[in-house]
């Protein structure tokens, strides 16, 4: 199991994932509990947090995890957002110091890169 560092580390910066991918295993947890993911939502999740720091379109994870044509409208972006809110709901549940993902309205979401580890 290798793993991918999202962020750089430095003497002042202490190490607080909150939010952990085990991509191998097909696992999150957050601080210490493990979250109860459907495979869209998992998927989802580990999409935007190996993009953490960077804003992804709606119209990217449509193309992207749905695998989706190139016909994105309201209704794709519809189906997109409803993940992502039940997805933030789940992280809310247990939210310490961050829950990972930020809604960019309009436009997107984003990991925090400092709360994201992905674990290869």
């Amino acid at each position: 199991m290798t793993r991918k560092a999202l962020f750089v580390r430095t003497e002042r910066t202490p190490f607080r994932s909150t939010l952990k991918i085990e991509v191998g295993a097909r696992r999150a947890w957050q601080g210490e509990r493990e979250l109860q993911l459907t495979r869209l939502e998992f998927d989802v999740l580990e999409y935007v947090a190996r993009r953490a720091g960077q804003v992804v379109k709606y119209e990217e994870l449509w193309m992207c995890v749905w695998k989706g044509n190139e016909n994105f409208g309201a209704a794709e972006q519809c189906t997109v957002r409803e993940v992502l809110k039940r997805l933030r709901r789940k992280l809310k549940d247990g939210a310490s110091i961050c829950d990972g993902l930020t809604i960019v309205r309009g436009v997107g979401v984003r990991a925090a890169a400092e709360c994201v580890e992905v674990i290869e």
